[in-house]
């Protein structure tokens, strides 16, 4: 199967798409790139096109340029680009104006408006999914902005059930790899991988026989293992994604190998996975005992029927420590504990959700316990998973080799989420409950101006 379409010409022949190409490189300062005008070709010969594609490989510049074009050279233009978010829709909408402001010649044919451009008697929006719905449009042109990150699919919907109105429309989805192979860009994917297909390399694309879908892809295969270098360049397609940058990106202390999967080697990340490197635990060991006096920050996790509840403490020099207990009395154990060490320790600050310990909590904060309430969600563990992943492979912490801290530790695994990566119990083990709170105290330790913020508030 072949490109519909090749990339510009360096001769003088005048089509569309070299059309676009001078465009592009007057107005927006972008050199289309063989990649890209495969894409824009692909779009202009499909009802929808689908383009999956690494981070940082130009995905709203090219987005934004695409909107503004069809802005200037269509009759009665009704455009829509569709974000994840209304900040997404304002980096991209700013792309877009600066494409217009760049030029006085395009000054005086475009309008810029509030989130809209106007010219030739028509218009170009931005639109969000946690904005207005967007049913009842009636585009000539819908772009999607990385899909994978939209809370549902109801804009997706409402773009793409819109094209029937306007017989030329079409819709361009740009996005990064997902995590959720049931979200509506999981769903679109698989259907496209179903259809004839060809890849090459790293490249694949699949079209419908009628011509009203395709889908182009630059991925890793997923056997290829994490360090191969050549096999993340070659699905990063555009020039300026340099193999330095990918190994740089790869090694950073605090970008985790799913995050590197999913937005450099565009790799679904569905599955768990491993959250630390091997032996990273294991080479934090040495002399961790907490001296009285010593300022400390202290996590807290209540567990239900099958988990224990947990108490961990990680001093301000990195020295960790962490208490497990099971059965009815736990709870309450776990709060005549955090009243020993406060007996003893400078406690800065003790995070705690609030879904089971409200009211030990509340009782705690009125013998001057410093209660921090740190709800479990996903973007607040999210956060503190993070922080505790890039505090242990910079080497930050120290531990005293404690078994049942090491076990819980061992038993955690990396789980995707819309907003990130956080830690989740494993399928082969049964309580995580120490790591857990072990995060929660040294997000706090880390994150000092967020602790000051929130002490003491219940």
């Amino acid at each position: 199967m072949s490109s519909p379409a090749s990339s510009p010409s360096s001769t003088s022949i005048d089509t569309p798409l070299t059309r676009f190409a001078t465009f592009c490189e007057r107005f927006a300062g972008l050199q289309l790139e063989p990649f890209q005008a495969e894409i824009v070709a692909t779009h202009w010969t499909y009802r929808e096109t689908l383009a999956l594609l690494a981070r940082g490989n130009g995905k709203t510049s090219l987005a934004a340029a695409l909107a503004v074009y069809h802005l200037l050279t269509t009759r009665r233009p009704a455009a829509y680009v569709g974000a994840a978010s209304r900040d997404q829709a304002r980096i991209l909408f700013e792309a877009a104006r600066d494409i217009v402001r760049s030029s006085a010649a395009l000054e005086r044919h475009v309008t810029v408006r509030h989130r809209e451009l106007r010219a030739r008697g028509g218009h170009l929006r931005i639109l969000s999914s946690d904005g207005p719905r967007a049913h009842g449009l009636q585009p000539t042109l819908a772009i999607v902005d990385e899909l994978h990150a939209h809370r549902d699919p109801e804009l997706y919907i409402a773009l793409r059930t819109a094209l029937g109105k306007v017989p030329t429309s079409r819709l361009l989805t740009i996005s990064t790899a997902g995590h959720d192979v049931d979200s509506v860009l999981g769903r679109l994917r698989a259907k496209a991988l179903t259809l004839e297909k060809t890849t090459t390399g790293a490249r694949t694309i699949a079209v419908d026989d009628r011509g009203s879908f395709a889908m182009i892809e630059w991925t890793v295969p997923e056997d290829s293992p994490v360090e191969d270098l050549d096999a993340t360049q070659a699905a990063n397609p555009a020039s300026w994604v340099t193999r330095e940058w990918l190994a740089e990106q790869l090694h950073a202390p605090g970008v985790h190998p799913l995050e590197y999967a999913r937005y450099h080697r565009n790799q679904w990340t569905d599955a768990e996975a491993s959250w630390l490197p091997p032996g990273a635990w294991q080479t934090l060991y040495g002399a961790a005992d907490l001296e009285d006096g010593d300022a400390v920050w202290v996590g807290v996790d209540i567990g239900g029927e099958r988990s224990g509840t947990a108490v961990a403490a990680v001093s301000e020099a990195g020295t960790v420590r962490a208490w497990v207990w099971h059965g009815d009395e736990a709870v309450l154990q776990a709060a005549d504990h955090l009243r020993r060490l406060r007996g003893r320790l400078r406690l800065q600050g003790v995070a705690f959700d609030p879904w089971r310990f409200q009211t030990e909590a509340q009782r705690l904060l009125g013998e001057g316990v410093p209660m921090v309430k740190v709800p479990q969600s996903a973007e607040g563990m999210t956060l503190a998973s993070e922080r505790l992943y890039a505090s242990i492979v910079q080497g930050e912490l120290t531990h005293d080799g404690d078994a049942v801290l090491t076990r819980h530790v061992a038993g955690a695994t990396a789980k995707s989420t819309p907003r990130g990566w956080r830690l989740v119990r494993s399928k082969r083990s049964d309580q995580v409950d120490a790591v857990v709170a072990l995060a929660m105290a040294n997000s706090l330790r880390v994150a000092p101006r967020a602790r000051a913020r929130f002490v003491g508030w219940l």
